[in-house]
């Protein structure tokens, strides 16, 4: 058995453009989704995950999203961490080294929300404990939720390992416009979750110091990391992921859970 995973960064610094058609006076995070916030389902899964730190990046012009989780978190010591120049999440992800310690942590991004939840995060704590590698959450993207999903985390991926679900990424491919370009009945896509080892913060320098075309990006830093030598596990996940950071994402989730019951966490 590997180290356990004692901390979440969430990375909550982000304009949220896409999302101000439905709500131009509230940061995304803070968007009701169901009967909870869309920022607490992330806390959810952290709940049943059994983690108990939990590192928010936020900016300057987002107090309120600060204000709202220190009143409604109990059972979760969150540690906030400011972001002052948004240039991508792997310099939103840089910003908690000190705060990570010396083990495994997980990043989600709390616009990913799966369905049923929690229990994705745990998935990926567990697929990080078989291998003690680089895990990787993917989705099952369809004709149905193609549109609802943004153009990023398309992976090549290798055939599944013995015994196991978990495959081989071969290749992380660079994100584009619009909505997800689906190629074929259904592909797996990466969905804003993974669990990494603390070499992930020396390879975010690594990829600052290739002076890197545009925001920082994961896919980015991961492509760097592939080429060092580094491997990663694609875990497929049992439930559906939502984009609801993309109106039509939010839209589709907010739908299935207008009869959910509210958690404590």
């Amino acid at each position: 058995m590997n180290t356990p995973i004692r901390t979440l960064i969430l990375p909550a610094a982000g304009f949220g453009t896409r999302m101000r058609p439905v709500d131009p006076n509230l940061p995304k995070e803070l968007l009701p989704l169901g009967p909870r916030r869309v920022i607490e389902h992330a806390l959810l899964e952290a709940a049943d995950a059994e983690i108990r730190t939990v590192v928010v990046i936020i900016r300057t012009g987002k107090e309120i999203l600060r204000d709202h989780l220190e009143n409604c978190a109990k059972r979760i010591r969150i540690i906030f961490v400011h972001q002052d120049r948004q240039t991508g999440e792997g310099d939103a992800i840089a910003q908690a080294r000190e705060h990570a310690g010396s083990g495994p942590f997980a990043v989600l991004y709390p616009d990913n929300v799966g369905h049923p939840a929690p229990g994705m995060l745990r998935e990926v704590c567990e697929a990080f404990d078989r291998t003690g590698k680089d895990t990787v959450a993917l989705m099952r993207v369809t004709p149905d939720n193609a549109p609802g999903i943004g153009n990023s985390g398309r992976v090549r991926l290798g055939p599944p390992c013995d015994k196991t679900t978990l495959r081989p990424i071969l290749e992380f491919l660079p994100k584009g416009p619009g909505s997800y370009p689906l190629h074929n009945a259904q592909e797996w896509r990466t969905c804003g979750l993974f669990v990494t080892l603390p070499h992930f913060f020396d390879y975010i320098e690594l990829a600052r110091q290739k002076n890197l075309v545009g925001e920082l990006t994961d896919g980015k830093i991961r492509r760097v990391m592939l080429a060092q030598g580094v491997e990663f596990f694609g875990c497929p996940l049992a439930r559906t992921v939502f984009d609801v950071g993309n109106p039509t994402g939010y839209a589709g989730l907010n739908a299935l859970l207008e009869d959910s019951e509210p958690a404590i966490f």
